[in-house]
């Protein structure tokens, strides 16, 4: 159904049009694309394949399938957006960045209910508070592989060891967050891991 309205967009044809009628049509618009004239080549492909799909006539809709149809996709929507928000409900942050994927989509975005305000409300100052010690220990991660890539003058060895000690207290730095801020639990992990790899390679080196 999704394929018919496409390729009747693209020739401007409706459903239950003949094929004489697309036929007359095509011939038409495909005349805009002639090389010749300065056409687009690749209008005049995408052309070509509507009317090989709709050259017999374009068939009926039933418009009571499209519209359950969208009925379902708007429910499948709903059904998504409060799963999202039962989820993130109490992570300003994440729900942030749900919203902000919402509004490139430009779909709604997912309301706060009265509980949900208050309890930001009441909460702010603490989620800001995991938010910059997590971002202390971002620092400190970026200052020590900075710290040793500046140092290539260096033996690797002790350039390693003394990289070893530093992501060690890095690591501290990140269970320390998830400890007293669990809705940062995932990012520190992500960056724990990274953080291990990193140490087992310089280990090799020893």
């Amino acid at each position: 159904m999704d394929e018919i309205l496409y390729y009747c967009k693209i020739l401007g044809v409706q459903p239950g049009d003949s094929a004489e009628k697309v036929k007359s049509v095509f011939r038409e618009k495909i005349k805009e694309c002639h090389p010749d004239k300065g056409g687009d080549v690749e209008k005049s492909k995408i052309l070509i394949e509507a009317y090989e799909k709709l050259k017999d006539g374009v068939p009926q809709i039933n418009r009571n399938k499209f519209k359950n149809s969208n009925q379902n996709e708007n429910q499948n929507k709903e059904i998504f957006r409060e799963f999202l928000s039962r989820i993130f409900a109490y992570d300003p942050h994440i729900l942030n960045i749900i919203n902000e994927v919402l509004r490139n989509y430009g779909s709604e975005e997912i309301d706060y209910p009265f509980k949900v305000r208050k309890y930001y409300k009441e909460n702010q100052n603490y989620h800001s508070k995991g938010y910059e010690y997590f971002e202390q220990a971002e620092r400190y991660f970026h200052n020590s592989m900075q710290k040793f890539n500046l140092q290539k003058a260096r033996p690797i060895k002790y350039r390693s060891l003394e990289l070893i000690k530093n992501l060690s207290q890095v690591q501290i730095l990140y269970r320390s967050v998830m400890v007293k801020y669990p809705s940062f639990t995932l990012k520190c992990k992500q960056r724990l891991e990274q953080i291990q790899e990193i140490m087992d390679h310089a280990k090799m080196v020893l």
